[in-house]
């Protein structure tokens, strides 16, 4: 008779199957990632917060806790594809410090009371700007004007050279 598992016990862990599985699993298990939105995922350990005290009024509360968040982010640890970080350095300059390997994203928010609502103040402004950033631009495509458009064009040229040459005097 086999032995029945008792509720309580998980089921024995699953064995990688080769040494890429192992790899892809330490992976995923080493990085855990914040979903900021429907696909913009950022890598937890390239989020840096750090707090100090706000600014402006709010009596006691502005002068004893650090409420005001701000969040730095490593650009190239967003993860983004190249165009993809071209615009959002366009986007996002009034945010960009840095050069090089150590340009960041620094966003701060001190507009709430509270660090924790800052904080997810900050998190929102980072994902519109990399949903923003995410997104290509329509490519326009180019129309002719309507034979409408281009007689009416015509019409008012023709109007505004009679208004001009009335303006002449006559020659007699």
């Amino acid at each position: 008779m086999p032995s029945a598992r008792k509720p309580s016990q998980s089921p024995p862990p699953r064995q990688p199957e080769s040494d890429a599985d192992n790899h892809a699993q330490a992976k995923t298990a080493a990085t855990p990632t914040t979903r900021l939105g429907p696909g913009v995922n950022v890598p937890t350990d390239a989020l840096e917060f750090s707090y100090s005290r706000s600014r402006g009024p709010g009596g006691q509360n502005v002068n004893k806790r650090n409420t005001r968040a701000e969040l730095r982010v490593r650009v190239a640890a967003l993860g983004l594809r190249d165009d993809a970080t071209d615009r959002l350095r366009t986007l996002g300059a009034s945010w960009l410090v840095g050069e090089g390997e150590d340009e960041s994203l620094l966003i701060a928010s001190d507009e709430y009371r509270s660090q924790k609502r800052n904080a997810d103040g900050c998190l929102e402004r980072l994902r519109s700007i990399i949903m923003r950033a995410k997104q290509r631009p329509r490519v326009r495509k180019k129309t002719k004007p309507s034979k409408g458009a281009i007689q009416r064009r015509i019409d008012e040229k023709k109007q505004t050279s009679e208004k001009k040459a009335r303006r002449r005097k006559l020659d007699d």
